[in-house]
């Protein structure tokens, strides 16, 4: 069993409990509005209102419920399980647009139109692909990204050496996304952890 597929069976078993009625799933790894994270969701808040949004690895909705009020006209939810879409309903709460759901373990979303999505974004779903999970979902990217888009990605290396978790070098993603015709327009790097966070543009 791989890392991502671990994490699926982790987050299944946490809705098969019903802890997700009483909990957000994810939150064990932190607020998106600590110290650490504030940052990036600022950073995320410039890009989703009035943008067609796509998140991979939704998870629980632990980022998901942060910007889901910051006025995206059109959500979808990429993830490998279908109980994050039972995650993640119960963290959305009140007037808000009804999101799209898909679920895929292969990086694939066929449902999504060429250059229909205005801003991608991924925060601590990558760390747990493989390669050929990553290399498929970076095509993706590129496929649904319009011309004007952005997509925003989190990524980490170094956090260990079981061989089912095959991380990518820093450098490795970004050839990967080079490599589809994507330009870094920025980058932070966390305080205290060896990760970064970048965006991403179709390059002209």
């Amino acid at each position: 069993m791989n890392e991502a597929r671990r994490q699926q069976k982790a987050l299944e078993e946490w809705v098969g409990l019903d802890y997700h009625l009483h909990g957000i799933y994810g939150a064990q790894w932190g607020d998106p509005g600590d110290g650490k994270r504030g940052a990036v969701r600022d950073w995320v808040r410039e890009n989703v209102p009035g943008r067609r949004v796509m998140e991979i690895g939704h998870g629980g909705g632990r980022w998901t419920r942060q910007y889901i009020g910051w006025g995206p006209l059109e959500l979808v939810l990429v993830d490998g399980t279908p109980a994050a879409k039972t995650a993640t309903e119960v963290q959305i709460k009140g007037p808000v647009i009804q999101p799209t759901y898909h679920v895929s373990r292969t990086g694939h979303v066929p449902q999504v139109a060429d250059e229909g999505i205005d801003y991608v974004f991924s925060f601590d779903s990558f760390i747990h692909f493989d390669r050929e999970l990553v290399e498929t979902y970076v095509k993706t990217i590129a496929r649904v990204l319009h011309p004007d888009g952005v997509a925003t990605i989190h990524y980490a290396e170094g956090l260990g050496d079981d061989p089912d978790r095959p991380y990518l070098r820093f450098h490795d993603l970004d050839q990967l996304l080079l490599d589809v015709g994507l330009r870094e327009s920025n980058r932070i790097i966390l305080p205290g952890q060896n990760t970064i966070v970048a965006d991403w543009r179709p390059r002209r």
